[in-house]
């Protein structure tokens, strides 16, 4: 599924098209109606790699380039209509999904996926929500995503046209923007300047991130040998060194939760027991200082993923962002002291 989006801009579609399109011909007197050729093509689907959740984008484009003769192979490529070309499908916004991923034009209710240029020429797809919001946009081979729902019904047509949700891998892909990031790209702005601009941006808004008080963040776990931690910490700073934003943490201790006696039995509760730096000479079972630094990663991560761009990777328990964009600083105040 993976390589879905790399198909849909290949030779090998052309390939599996024509082998879907010939098939389509030879069982249509057969199958006769429209949801019959759409259930036909969700199960044609699964031996060609493809998802069957596009049956509906695939029968459209068929219709589209329909011919009685069928032998597909031999249309000239010219001749046939792609994606960019294919009449807008007026659709319920369950639907629309399938076709925002092939980036072939829609309209929904309040929601539509359609195809313009920037300023420069440039060709890119959009999905705009009432007319005037855009919520994703497909430009030189990036996909971008708005950070700001705007209102409830806005953020159900973001589920709804999620362009990635048939495949886990590719929402690492997806860019974070902000509105005005995505009016930026409508314009000319290109994925390198959009990118080089949020680490500024994110030195530019630190406030929102320095903590004027402690805060605390706990891990989750099970298992015989887990021991549930709880760190104290401030964000002290975010600088910028060259390309990259370093966001400066101090971690003022690290504990243990306490336990307490339920009716079902004992459970930790959400309140710390403190070490005085403890954690860091090795007197807490299976709290170190390498645990607590992914304890705090893990907890503050996605509030930096508008400024980096892309999706957090999960990777040995532990979220990551772009370390080419940011880097996480710790301090350890007992290791100070």
């Amino acid at each position: 599924m993976k390589d879905l989006i790399k198909i849909l801009l290949s030779e090998e579609l052309n390939k599996r098209e024509i082998l879907l399109f010939n098939k389509l011909n030879a069982k249509k007197p057969e199958l006769k109606n429209k949801t019959n050729i759409i259930e036909y093509i969700k199960e044609l689907a699964k031996f060609l790699g493809l998802d069957p959740k596009t049956a509906e984008y695939y029968y459209q484009l068929w219709k589209q380039n329909y011919r009685k003769e069928g032998d597909y192979g031999k249309v000239p490529k010219e001749e046939l209509i792609g994606p960019k070309e294919m009449t807008p499908r007026t659709m319920s916004n369950t639907k629309v999904s399938a076709f925002a991923r092939a980036k072939a034009p829609f309209k929904g209710s309040n929601l539509e996926g359609r195809w313009e240029k920037d300023n420069k020429g440039v060709e890119y797809y959009v999905i705009i929500s009432y007319r005037w919001y855009p919520i994703y946009l497909f430009k030189d081979g990036h996909w971008y995503k708005v950070t700001e729902s705007y209102s409830s019904s806005t953020g159900r047509q973001i589920g709804n046209a999620n362009p990635v949700n048939y495949d886990e891998n590719l929402r690492e892909d997806i860019i974070y923007v902000s509105p005005k990031e995505m009016e930026k790209l409508q314009e000319g702005a290109t994925y390198e300047e959009i990118m080089r601009g949020k680490v500024e941006g994110l030195v530019q808004n630190k406030e929102k991130f320095i903590s004027k008080r402690s805060k605390f963040a706990q891990d989750w776990g099970y298992g015989q040998d887990y021991t549930p931690s709880k760190v104290k910490f401030r964000i002290t700073d975010i600088r910028q060194e060259g390309d990259l934003a370093i966001v400066d943490i101090t971690i003022e201790d690290a504990g243990t939760r306490e336990m307490e006696q339920r009716q079902w039995g004992q459970t930790y509760t959400n309140r710390m027991i403190p070490s005085q730096g403890g954690y860091l000479r090795g007197e807490i079972p299976n709290i170190t200082k390498e645990k607590v630094e992914k304890v705090i990663k893990n907890k503050i991560v996605y509030n930096f993923k508008d400024y980096v761009g892309r999706w957090p990777e999960y990777k040995d328990d532990e979220y990551h962002l772009d370390p080419t964009k940011i880097r996480f600083n710790f301090t350890h105040k007992y290791e100070q002291e």
